[in-house]
């Protein structure tokens, strides 16, 4: 899968969630991103096609290795409004613009941003680590608690195959969610259909409950006439 491909789908899932998403604006090779809720703007993506510092290599190794100026996108901002945290909104326009910058910039092979996010040290729940961004600074190791120590903020981002399958492996884990969100919903809504239909039955047979006692009523009542007329008669 290239990156037009990878882009569109990302694009797909954000439109299937029910939300827009307008052509990003650019000022200076500087692009803004934004996905929209019927003309209100729920999350935003500034990235910038700029050079940067990168460090070359994948090892611990390669902390040793003096930086580069190298061409690079440089995301400044990523943000969603507080309403719509937690729909993932945040990595689909990421791997969205990237894709598209990427389309465009053929020849920049790196991301780079400062994460000072509070998850910025939790492999599992940081955002960007899920897609492949690693720290620039050096790793130090602590002796006496044995753990290795990593400083920030700065993180890079090589676009390779890595970064694709990464990127698509999110994007199956965020499928999958939605699909089991829409399917409790489905049932939920079969339940509470269900739950309206028997209570639409239990009024109805309640109203026919009485009916027949009204209509025993009067019967009775006019049972009772006839015999009072049958007795005067008498």
């Amino acid at each position: 899968m290239n990156y037009q491909n990878l882009g569109r789908r990302a694009a797909d899932i954000i439109q299937g969630k029910g939300y827009q998403l307008p052509n990003p604006l650019e000022n200076n090779g500087a692009y803004t991103f934004n996905i929209e809720n019927n003309g209100e703007v729920i999350t935003n993506l500034q990235i910038s096609n700029s050079s940067g510092t990168i460090i070359h290599g994948k090892t611990r190794a390669s902390y040793n290795n003096p930086p580069e100026d190298t061409p690079v996108f440089a995301i400044g901002w990523v943000g969603t409004e507080t309403p719509y945290q937690g729909k993932n909104l945040g990595i689909l326009i990421i791997i969205y613009g990237i894709c598209y910058l990427k389309t465009q910039f053929a020849n920049i092979n790196y991301v780079k941003l400062d994460d000072d996010s509070d998850n910025s040290l939790h492999m599992k729940q940081n955002v960007y680590n899920k897609l492949g961004f690693v720290f620039q600074n050096p790793i130090e190791l602590d002796m006496l608690k044995d753990i290795l120590i990593i400083s920030g903020p700065e993180k890079q981002l090589q676009l390779d195959n890595k970064f694709i399958n990464n990127a698509n492996n999110r994007l199956d884990i965020i499928e999958q969610r939605d699909r089991e969100r829409q399917q409790s919903r489905e049932r939920e809504r079969d339940r509470e259909q269900r739950e309206t239909e028997r209570g639409g039955k239990l009024k109805k047979s309640r109203k026919s409950k009485s009916r027949k006692t009204k209509k025993s009523r009067k019967t009775k009542k006019s049972r009772k006439t006839k015999k009072n007329k049958s007795k005067r008669r008498l």
